[in-house]
């Protein structure tokens, strides 16, 4: 049994460097502590690399031994042998040495030898190895992008496109040309220096010039790269811009507005064609399409399905319009709707050729905006209870809340004896109010009610109904006034009454106790009529007057009747009030037709005629002096002694009176 020797047998490969083609030298050295006669070496190189034939040579530690190297596959073996079993020179230094070609993939090959070492008696010694490599240098690319598409884009323009390439190389890239099999495609600013490991983008430039349905072309990336040239497809759709954009048109509603479709065109053009569903608010106008100058020689006109409007516009001649930009067609609609904005989106459109293609490429809609003037009033309007000889009217507001003026054209009642005292047309501006007098003329009893009618060019209400209503009543009433008379005083009671047929009238008097009430005198107007006075305590009496016959009251003004009093002194009555209240004015129907309210009376007096003796004098001093010490005063009226009216009688009140003597007061 053989026993391998444990000594140190170290073979080692050197290392180097080389650009594609170029031939690098390698050495095998050899650290022996054992007596070496043979050496099998075997070193896989790899796809890149490969042996020069020949180069493979023994150092000076030779001993007449002979060198063998040859690839076997991707293997470099080599054999160094002695056909006399000599052992080699020395125990350290190079072996031998070869020669390898680089190839064109650039990077670091490792030269991993595994090594088999004999003695002169052929056995095989212990053995370790140290491995080498060599760096193949050089650029190498490859493609990160490996397609461009431009999509489609308008002819005449520029656009641009990134291919992003690599560098797989350990060496700098340089991109020193790109070509394209389509001259609208380039690529500026060469050459392009590529960093080893580096990413950098190849900006690609298309300028189309013609319109096409669709390209290819070869996108040739020429580099110093060991790969060689890199290839790619680039596509784009070049088309010619004709576009079609309905213009913003304003107006005021209830007025026409004119829309204007423009074309912008790359292509010449001889006609087009697009439909609109237009909107409740707007009215297409009959007839109104109309050629621009543009398109002078051509001919316009419109059809209608329900909402549907389509525009036509043709040249008989096939004459291409002028000019690329511009208004191609006009047309009016009708603003018949509330403020707002209302979208016409065109459909089905067609911008034709002269070889009639569909050149269109984008359309574009717009808002037809409306103004509008926006009433707003009372549904109601109350003109109030007024006597039936008498104007009923009120005031009725109108607002303007809309963006226009509003025109108020007219106003129509639907019923006679109303009226409005305003001229019409009545023009109310925007965010502005203005009212109306509405007046009832007619001398009627009773409720009333009818509808005024208002007349607006609010699109949205043109006709305003509003209900007038109000109540109307019969203006009977009473008047009482007072007479001195010798010996006592009379009250004389008038009526003023615009119902006709009034055939009763019932009441009560309050007035102090002191007046003895003694009889009663009716006037002309009652000579059908008795007149009953009924006493119903010291200081009330009722009073009615009546006809058996029912006979009406003649007469619509003046005195019905005066009651006659009696009292021991004017100071029972002077300055006192006459109340009367519960009064009935009835009808031949027995309805109540009195509209005033109770009445009031106060005996009028003179200020500073303390003993009514009708005037202001030194008597009056005489008895004011008197009663303030206390002593006997047979007359004495309060009301006109209080002559400064704190309700106090003294000495303040004297000097009152002598002052009104004096006229100085």
């Amino acid at each position: 049994m053989a026993v391998l020797a444990r000594a140190g047998n170290v073979v080692s490969i050197s290392s180097g460097q080389g650009h594609p083609g170029e031939e690098v030298t390698i050495e095998v050295s050899l650290a022996n502590d054992d007596a070496v006669s043979a050496a099998e070496i075997v070193i896989p190189l790899g796809g890149g690399i490969t042996l020069v034939n020949g180069s493979a040579t023994l150092s000076d530690r030779s001993n007449g031994h002979e060198i063998s190297a040859a690839m076997a596959g991707t293997d470099l073996r080599i054999y160094i042998y002695s056909m006399s079993l000599t052992t080699l020179n020395g125990n350290s230094g190079v072996l031998c040495s070869f020669s390898l070609k680089m190839g064109d993939v650039p990077g670091t090959y490792n030269l991993t030898p595994s090594v088999v070492l004999s003695d002169a008696a052929g056995q095989q010694v212990a053995s370790s190895t140290q491995g080498g490599q060599v760096t193949l240098l050089a650029p190498d690319l490859e493609l990160v992008t490996t397609s461009v598409d431009f999509g489609r884009v308008p002819i005449r323009g520029t656009y641009t496109k990134n291919v992003q390439v690599r560098n797989i190389g350990n060496e700098p890239c340089t991109i020193s040309e790109v070509l394209f099999d389509n001259t609208d495609f380039s690529v500026d600013n060469l050459p392009i220096i590529v960093q080893p490991g580096s990413t950098q983008n190849v900006t690609v430039t298309y300028r189309p010039v013609d319109r096409d349905p669709g390209i290819t072309t070869w996108m040739t990336i020429i580099s110093d790269a060991t790969s060689g040239k890199k290839k790619l497809y680039v596509n784009a759709i070049p088309y010619s811009v004709n576009e079609l954009r309905v213009q913003r048109a304003e107006g005021i509603a209830n007025t026409e507005a004119e829309v204007s479709i423009k074309v912008n065109n790359m292509e010449p053009l001889v006609g087009m064609q697009c439909s609109f569903i237009l909107p409740q608010q707007l009215e297409y106008v009959d007839g109104s399409v109309a050629a621009a100058e543009r398109a002078s020689g051509s001919t316009a006109f419109a059809s209608l399905d329900g909402r549907k409007l389509t525009l036509y516009l043709y040249s008989p001649s096939n004459t291409a319009w002028t000019g690329d930009d511009g208004v191609a067609l006009t047309f009016k609609v009708l603003l018949n709707g509330t403020s707002g904005s209302y979208r016409l989106n065109p459909t089905d459109v067609v911008l034709s050729n002269i070889t009639q293609e569909n050149m269109t490429s984008a359309t574009y809609g717009e808002y037809v905006v409306i103004s509008a003037p926006k009433f707003s009033g009372a549904t109601t309007l109350d003109l109030g209870v007024t006597p039936a000889i008498e104007v009923a009217q009120a005031t009725y507001t109108m607002s303007n809340t809309g963006q226009t003026p509003l025109t108020i054209d007219k106003v129509i009642f639907l019923a006679d004896g109303y009226e409005v005292v305003e001229q019409f047309p009545i023009v109310i501006a925007n965010g502005q109010s203005s009212s109306i007098t509405v007046r009832y003329t007619l001398e009627v009893e009773g409720a009333f009610t009818t509808t005024m009618n208002i007349y607006t060019d609010d699109p949205t209400q043109r006709m305003v109904p509003v209900r007038v209503s109000g109540e109307k009543f019969a203006p009977n009433t009473l008047v009482i006034e007072g007479e001195k008379v010798n010996g006592g005083y009379d009250l004389l009671f008038s009526m003023n009454n615009w119902t006709s047929d009034l055939t009763a009238v019932q009441m009560d008097v309050h007035w102090p106790a002191d007046m003895t009430y003694s009889s009663v005198t009716k006037s002309a107007r009652l000579s059908g009529h008795e007149v009953m006075v009924i006493p119903l305590g010291d200081d009330t009496w009722r009073i009615l007057v009546y006809s058996m016959s029912n006979n009406t009251i003649s007469g619509t003004e003046g005195e019905l009747f005066t009651m006659h009093f009696t009292c021991s002194t004017p100071a029972d009555y002077i300055g006192t009030i006459v109340t009367v209240d519960g009064i009935t004015l009835s009808d031949t129907r027995s309805v109540d037709k009195y509209s005033g309210e109770d009445l009031t009376y106060e005996i009028p007096f003179l200020l500073g005629d303390v003993n009514a003796d009708g005037s202001v004098d030194i008597a009056d001093v005489n008895t004011m002096i008197d009663y303030i010490h206390g002593y006997y005063v047979p007359v004495f009226i309060h009301k006109a002694a209080d002559t400064n009216f704190d309700d106090e009688y003294d000495i303040a009140d004297v000097n009152g009176i002598i002052d009104i003597i004096h006229g100085n007061k």
